[in-house]
């Protein structure tokens, strides 16, 4: 059905019940004009009865619905009315109209049905018959009474519950409406009391509905299903819940509107997330709005279900569509609803974003003035939260604050208990509320015990595997060592595992982390003394070994890898086979490291040994040695100047001149790094690794970079400036729009830049890297392979990356002066390349020689010290005539 079809249905339906009312109205009018003629005097208003019965102490109204049937129901046909009334009723065939329609009010909208409902009140008085007029104010007050649910006004909708259930429990007509009417209002007034969470009178107020819509020749098509379902779910037990909602859909046909079936696969979906089965929840929530989209009901409830669901899957675009949904209801509504707001902050705690979450609840300061199921919410999220940030004494702060409202709220109900029922309930009340108080107290007591050992033993263990964490780690490694005994430190990192994550997302990648350490785990069991296996974050983990006596480390390495590198089943990707690199220390008894005393210092050294292993291209083993400590130490004296130089400002632009061969003509510069060491100029050799691995590279390559567009703008000159990025600068979200700052700011244009990285700087066409280079690309900027022919898979790139220059490495174009094989190869690599529409660099050009073999060759460019390297672009020479060339010039940084 499509949506116009059952939009129109629906308009339909309230436009009858429009003229329907109509015609009572003019019922209304007439009956009015007889009894002004000295006609009979007119029955009492039904509405004013309702009201004052609600006046009425509650033992005077019948316990259910099913008491009310012991008074007896009028056994008047339709027929038999209409001669008591007159041979002819004007208004029972509106009145019939009215209560069918009015009962498939929940196909449309609350606020439609609250309208017609309130009106069909004011004209009760036309309907002669006190049996129909009973079971027409029943009918209208049910319809208000889910209206105001929907609404949120739950004490005017528990008034007009209990003035349709006075009307039921008078005399009703022997009509196939009678038991759909009943069963409506034990429906709504069953939803009443879960709203006021009186669990117990709700559940007997459903089992009278359930009775009554069995019996019913109009059943209400999933209503008390759906009711009975969520007070199973809202009472612990969503198991139970499911089969009253797969009984209402056995009911579904195609003829079932759309508007009743959206609320059942909805309630379906929740029910099915608290069993933990969210596969098939995703599929119920977005076939709810799937449905919803075909009414006149507000898709935002379903849309928010369904992006909740998706939450629990850790899909990061369920945040995002529950932030669009948050900033349509607080630009239509000026707030966002707290139910919105928690959806948002779940999905971000899932994420893994405490502070998020936190942001998400912001909003809603007055915690302790929600309602007690959704203020329990709010207050486990935040406590949650908290605990993921580190903020432990906030967690505790919440938890208090949670007991301090719920004893408030069990205040404020005793006092108004013993207001109302002093005289009655005076004995005993005290001690139950006391002995509740004190019952209470005792869980709360519980909660906070259990709170507090699972914040410790959060701080002690990752929470995706269950392994010991990097606190764990430190703590186990401050131990101390027995008499005579050994320990061995293992440090273990997934090789490639990027390309996972990456390529088939963090779910798979979360399922082939938790496969490693369950492996690792058990592995574990097998060695000698002590174990203990833990993961660091990401894709490290660690293994600590104390024994009696030593061990081989390279054997324990190669044994973590046989445990690891094993195929592992993800789901929706089929066999991985993990690969790892390891890296191993170990102290002694009486070797050089013995002394040791610091716990960091074990962990330091095996994660070098790791570096080491994954620098001889994975998959491989590092023991780590006094040569690795020297390295070490070298690697940190390092980092420690190149952050001084930093911040001192020692840091320079430097630049090689690339030069057309075909007529000495310069065409671009590449920037180079360097460090001032006083009259030492510290090429980038001998820092850019550590810059890579300490992350300093991207305020060095900033201030580089910017420097050498800036010398560029200022040569006026018509060249390209060629700029190195690194893998980790590529990984910047904001890469490419930072560039084109730096590019303006200093008057050029992206046209004018070149960015060169090299093969390995990422690993396929779907790699973030890839698509940081994609972006730069249309932003103007060309992009160049650097070093090629020093990577694994030089031909592949050039299929799809957008390049404008391949740069042929020194290796290569060096062994092409001497070696006829080599001078094919590069020959090949220019033909090809040019055949690709790219220009042609040949780095290490140092000889006129290797120039004339090079240009022989159809290269287009060359660099090298052939042409030296300047401190400033307005040094370099617009043309270099070869003949005249004999070395390097004066100001070569060396």
């Amino acid at each position: 059905m499509a949506t116009a079809q059952v939009a129109t249905e629906v308009q339909m339906r309230v436009r009858r019940v429009q003229r329907q009312l109509d015609a009572l109205s003019v019922a209304a009018t007439l009956a009015a004009g007889e009894q002004g003629d000295g006609g009979p005097t007119p029955l009492p208003s039904v509405v004013d009865r309702a009201r004052a019965a609600g006046t009425r102490a509650t033992d005077t109204r019948p316990t259910d619905t099913r008491a009310a049937d012991t008074r007896g129901t009028t056994r008047t046909p339709a027929s038999t009315t209409a001669r008591t009334t007159g041979e002819r009723a004007p208004w029972l065939e509106p009145v019939v109209g009215i209560v069918t329609d009015l009962l498939a009010a929940r196909e449309g909208t609350a606020e439609q049905g609250l309208r017609l409902a309130t009106r069909g009140l004011t004209l009760a008085d036309a309907v002669a018959d006190p049996a129909w007029r009973h079971l027409f104010v029943a009918q209208c007050e049910a319809v208000r009474t889910w209206a105001l649910l929907a609404a949120s006004q739950i004490d005017e909708a528990e008034v007009a519950a209990e003035r349709a259930q006075d009307a039921v429990a008078e005399r009703l007509p022997e009509h196939e409406l009678t038991g759909a009417v009943r069963a409506t209002v034990a429906a709504r007034s069953g939803a009443v009391a879960m709203a006021r969470e009186e669990f117990d009178r709700a559940a007997r107020r459903l089992s009278d509905a359930a009775e009554q819509d069995a019996e019913a020749a109009h059943p209400l098509q999933g209503e008390v299903e759906i009711l009975l379902a969520a007070l199973m779910r809202t009472v612990g037990e969503p198991g139970l819940g499911l089969p009253y909602l797969e009984r209402a859909l056995d009911r579904v046909g195609p003829s079932t509107p759309p508007g009743v079936q959206a609320p059942i696969y909805a309630e379906q979906a929740r029910l099915l997330v608290d069993n933990g089965r969210l596969d098939l929840a995703l599929a119920a929530a977005e076939r709810a709005a799937e449905l919803v989209e075909l009414t006149d009901l507000s898709p935002v409830p379903f849309r928010l279900l369904v992006a909740d669901v998706k939450s629990h899957f850790a899909d990061r675009y369920a945040a995002t569509d529950l932030e669009a949904l948050a900033e349509a209801e607080q630009a239509a509504d000026g707030l966002v609803p707290v139910e919105t707001s928690l959806a948002l902050a779940r999905a971000r705690q899932r994420l893994g974003d405490p502070e998020g979450s936190l942001a998400a609840l912001a909003d809603h300061h007055a915690v302790s003035g929600l309602p007690r199921r959704i203020r329990n919410d709010v207050y486990d999220l935040l406590a949650q939260a908290l605990t993921d940030s580190g903020d432990l004494l906030g967690a505790l702060k919440v938890l208090q604050e949670q007991k301090r409202a719920d004893r408030l709220e069990d205040r404020h109900v005793t006092a108004t208990r013993v207001a109302e029922l002093v005289t009655s309930l005076r004995h005993g009340l005290l001690e139950s509320d006391l002995q509740k108080a004190i019952v209470r107290e005792e869980q709360l007591r519980t909660l906070v015990r259990q709170r507090t050992a699972e914040l410790t033993w959060r701080t002690a263990h990752d929470e995706l595997t269950g392994l010991f964490s990097r606190e764990a780690v430190v703590e186990r490694l401050a131990m101390p060592l027995l008499p005579g005994g050994w320990r061995t430190v293992a440090f273990v990192d997934l090789d490639r595992f990027r390309v996972v994550n990456d390529a088939h997302g963090h779910r798979a990648g979360d399922v082939l982390l938790t496969a490693v350490g369950r492996r690792l785990e058990t592995g574990a069991l097998r060695l000698p003394g002590r174990t203990t296996v833990a993961r660091l974050g990401g894709d490290e983990f660690v293994v600590i070994v104390d024994s009696a006596d030593e061990i081989n480390p390279i054997e324990l390495a190669r044994d973590v890898q046989g445990q690891i590198c094993q195929p592992v089943d993800v789901p929706g990707l089929g066999p991985v086979r993990p690969d790892a690199s390891v890296g191993v220390v170990q102290v002694g008894p009486a070797g050089p490291r013995a002394e040791l005393v610091e716990e960091h210092d074990l962990l330091r050294d095996a994660e070098s040994a790791l570096h080491r292993a994954k620098a001889e291209g994975g998959g491989q083993v590092w023991v780590f040695g006094e040569s690795d400590r020297r390295a070490a130490l070298r690697r940190f004296e390092v980092e420690l100047e190149l952050r001084r130089a930093i911040a001192e400002g020692r840091v320079r632009a430097a630049y090689d001149p690339i030069v057309s061969l075909a007529d000495g003509a310069v065409v671009g510069v590449e920037c180079l790094s360097r460090l001032l060491d006083g009259d030492r100029v510290v090429p980038a050799a001998e820092f850019i690794d550590i810059a890579e691995e300490s992350g300093l590279v991207d305020q060095l390559g900033a201030l580089v970079t910017q420097q050498a567009f800036a010398d560029l703008a200022a040569a006026h000159q018509p060249w390209f400036v060629a700029v190195n990025l690194s893998a980790r600068e590529l990984r910047r979200e904001d890469l490419a729009a930072e560039l084109s700052g730096w590019v303006g700011a200093a008057g050029l244009t992206m046209d004018r830049v070149v960015v060169e990285v090299t093969e390995r700087s990422f690993v396929h066409a779907a790699s973030t890297e890839a698509s940081c280079l994609f972006e730069i690309a249309r932003a103007g900027a060309g992009l160049a392979i650097d070093d090629f022919s020093t990577g694994h898979s030089s031909m592949v790139h050039l299929s799809w990356m957008p390049l404008t220059l391949l740069k042929i490495d020194r290796s290569l174009v060096v062994r092409a002066a001497y070696s006829g094989a080599d001078r094919t190869l590069v020959s090949a690599v220019i033909t090809m390349a040019q055949t690709l529409g790219l220009n042609v660099v040949a780095e290490g050009v140092e000889s006129v020689e290797l120039y004339q073999v090079m240009r022989e060759l159809g290269c287009d460019y060359a660099q090298g010290h052939l042409f030296g390297e300047y401190q400033r672009v307005s040094d370099i020479p617009e043309v270099y005539d070869i003949d005249a060339v004999s070395g390097p010039p004066d100001d070569l940084a060396e």
